[in-house]
């Protein structure tokens, strides 16, 4: 892939899965070229973006030929906000979030997620900080990408997500409204293939 396909592809993707109507020509346009590279060491296209989400395409090579993963993310506030990574060829789905305090430990935290405030499906997870391409750190959790599927059923159809941690030894809970998420996933599946 040339510089400008890997681009291309991304909203190709977008565009073809229906998530986006139309892509302004500065952002599908030829000239366009392949963002620089990361701090991981990954080069990533330009973000495409959907509703208030950011979907980037990461690959091992300038051209964009060897995908790494797509990622998916939106800043609700200050350093508050929901990250998704999904990479065929890696086997791998991972979703965080970032929120007041979850990065003050350095190690692994343990967390409670849950989906429309219901306890009793409530997952229990021990989360570490995991800094994304860019270096903004998140509390992630990885599942196989065979699991990835019925996460994203289980997050289109909710209203919220919300996790619960500890921060200076008083419990905090931290949601995120869901409210369009169907279509970032739809194009990060599509994109991670």
């Amino acid at each position: 892939m040339g510089k400008t396909s890997v681009r291309a592809a991304v909203v190709a993707a977008a565009l073809g899965a229906g998530l986006v109507a139309a892509v302004p020509a500065c952002e599908a346009g030829t000239d366009a070229p392949v963002a620089g590279k990361t701090e991981s060491g990954l080069y990533a296209a330009p973000p495409v973006r959907i509703g208030r989400w950011e979907l980037t395409r990461y690959t091992r090579d300038v051209q964009g030929s060897q995908l790494s993963h797509c990622a998916a993310m939106v800043l609700t506030a200050s350093e508050t906000g929901l990250f998704l990574a999904y990479s065929a060829p890696g086997n791998s789905f991972r979703y965080g979030f970032s929120g007041a305090g979850s990065a003050a430990a350095a190690g692994p935290i343990p967390v409670r997620i849950r989906f429309d405030g219901r306890t009793a499906a409530a997952r229990e997870a021990v989360l570490p900080l995991m800094p994304d391409d860019n270096g903004f750190d998140w509390r992630t959790a990885s599942v196989a990408a065979s699991a990835g599927p019925g996460l994203a059923e289980e997050l289109t159809s909710a209203r919220k997500i919300t996790f619960s941690y500890t921060v200076d030894g008083k419990a905090h809970d931290e949601s995120f409204a869901l409210a369009g998420i169907g279509p970032v996933l739809k194009a990060l599946f599509a994109c991670g293939r």
